[in-house]
């Protein structure tokens, strides 16, 4: 959902609670996105999956390290990440 400042101010609670159910809440100055609005639960959750991203590119980083025996370029790290894929 999208919504100007001004609307914004006069439905907060309303916005408040659409964020609570899981819903995206944008608020925009002047046509353009200012801020987002978000339930605690729903940053909790995106912060909990960023972790296990950066998690599994370290396990790929050591296995990478361990097969090569030395540590390794980004481009290597890269053509390991895309191999099967192909």
């Amino acid at each position: 959902m999208e919504v100007g400042i001004f609307e914004a101010r006069n439905r907060f609670s309303e916005l408040v609670e659409a964020a609570e159910r899981g819903e995206d809440v944008v608020i925009t100055r002047r046509g353009r996105p200012a801020v987002r609005i978000s339930s605690v639960h729903e940053a909790n959750r995106r912060a909990e999956q960023t972790l296990k991203v950066l998690a599994r590119a370290d396990e790929l980083r050591e296995r990478i390290a361990k097969r090569l025996g030395r540590s390794f370029t980004h481009e290597e790290m890269i053509a390991a990440r895309d191999e099967g894929r192909r």
